[in-house]
């Protein structure tokens, strides 16, 4: 999917769309419903002026952060990395392209299957990754795609595989470009113990890996049991020993569940100080 500057929004995205006069409502809705904060807390209203200058929205978000009880981490990402860290970031305000008309974006949650976003009517909706990705990166990929239309079509690159072309073009050419500017919602660094558990989601963590541990070890004592009886039974053959083996097998995807519940752990800022999409830089 592709964006012209200045064009726009995707049709995904129109609807979910949050007005700078509204910023302030966005990073409440995202603080409630991601259980950073448990009660709602009018947050005070960002103007026209301040939402137009860089510094001064940044501080204004740092201040709202404040009165709703979180910490908001400014943050970006290279143009590379951008698709896999969208899949980390939530909560968080996001800001679209376009210094004349800001616009944002509150991402809930996100993994693999997509994202999860909240309109201004405070519901919540599912979006795939690329549709975001496309409307942050418009602004920069809008002036080549010309250009490399008209290359893929002199080096004669058939239609079918002009998408996937392009895109490795524009991987390569912006890899190290910045984009994406957003701002992370976060526990405060001095929120009580078990708020900062809830937070890193660490009972579900935990609990996914008792049940992890508990497969495992079913799984290897049925097998044990199997050939033993087998065995005892004197009717081992090639099929017992397959039922076995397979069995065996299964153990393996049991410590997926451990290892998908760390994958995700920098989500919280208890856990470790780096920002999941990229390294911290102000606005």
């Amino acid at each position: 999917m592709r964006a012209e500057p200045n064009a726009s929004l995707p049709p995904e995205l129109e609807a979910l769309v949050w007005l700078p006069t509204r910023a302030g409502e966005a990073l409440e809705a995202l603080a409630i419903k991601s259980g950073l904060t448990p009660t709602a807390a009018e947050t005070p209203r960002a103007t026209e002026s301040v939402t137009r200058d860089p510094e001064a929205f940044r501080q204004w978000v740092n201040s709202a952060a404040a009165w709703l009880g979180v910490e908001a981490e400014p943050s970006d990402t290279s143009y590379a990395q951008l698709e896999s860290h969208l899949r980390t970031a939530g909560p968080a305000l996001i800001r679209l392209p376009g210094e004349e008309n800001p616009r944002f974006i509150a991402l809930l949650t996100a993994n693999h299957r997509g994202l999860s976003l909240i309109a201004p009517d405070l519901t919540v909706h599912r979006v795939a990754s690329d549709v975001l990705q496309a409307a942050l990166c418009s602004e920069i990929e809008g002036p080549l795609f010309a250009k490399l239309d008209s290359l893929l079509e002199q080096a004669e690159v058939p239609k079918r595989r002009r998408a996937r072309a392009r895109k490795a073009i524009l991987r390569e050419r912006l890899n190290a470009v910045h984009v994406g500017n957003c701002w992370l919602l976060r526990t405060r660094p001095g929120s009580g113990f078990w708020r900062q558990l809830r937070s890193a989601r660490l009972p579900r963590r935990l609990a996914a890996l008792a049940v992890a541990h508990f497969l495992e070890y079913l799984l290897w004592i049925v097998a044990w049991w199997l050939v033993g009886a087998a065995a005892l039974g004197g009717h081992l053959d090639r099929g017992w020993m397959l039922a076995w083996v397979l069995l065996l097998l299964a153990r393996a995807p049991a410590p997926g569940f451990y290892l998908a519940a760390r994958r995700d752990r920098h989500r919280c800022g208890w856990f470790t100080e780096a920002a999941p999409l990229g390294r911290c830089a102000a606005p």
